[in-house]
């Protein structure tokens, strides 16, 4: 049976410019390695199934002079799926978890199991390669990173028809 591509809304934190030329290096490297897809460095703070005006409108409104963030990405880890084959665990501070609070409530959009990540690759890999890539990727992510946007993206199981679909500056 196939899997249906289900087309969501997702909600990404995004590095800044320096800090996604960085990431963006390893994913690409990493891509290439295994011959898996090529994607832009983000945090996924919701994923919605119907985006509307109203939803935009109140997100807009809420984002409004939102700052930046800056957050420590602590380790990395694997749950061995997907879309979290090989990622950055990040830690949460109080700034991050009252953005995503909000952005469920003001959305009203249920907190998924979503885990706050920054995912390096994709795809389904054996635990002796993952053990590899920890070895080898082990201090060198461990820094704080700057999140200086927001976009709305419109996602699903094809990585390559992903789409930004707006982009919020924070200040």
């Amino acid at each position: 049976m196939e899997k249906k591509n289900t087309i969501k809304t997702s909600l990404w934190l995004t590095p800044s410019k320096k800090d996604t030329v960085f990431y963006q290096r390893a994913i690409q490297k990493l891509s290439k390695r295994f011959d898996t897809p090529v994607f832009e460095p983000h945090i996924t703070l919701c994923s919605i199934d119907e985006w509307t005006e109203e939803r935009k409108t109140t997100f807009e409104n809420f984002i409004k002079n939102k700052q930046k963030l800056k957050l420590r990405l602590n380790g990395l880890a694997t749950l061995g799926t997907f879309f979290q084959c090989f990622y950055l665990k990040m830690a949460a501070n109080e700034r991050f978890i009252f953005l995503s609070r909000n952005i469920h409530t003001i959305l009203n959009v249920e907190k998924s199991g979503i885990i706050p990540h920054l995912s390096l690759l994709y795809g389904n890999l054996d635990q002796e390669q993952i053990q590899d890539l920890m070895k080898e990727y082990q201090t060198y992510f461990n820094r704080r990173v700057i999140f200086d946007r927001i976009k709305i993206v419109k996602t699903g199981m094809d990585i390559e028809n992903w789409s930004v679909e707006e982009s919020y500056q924070l200040n």
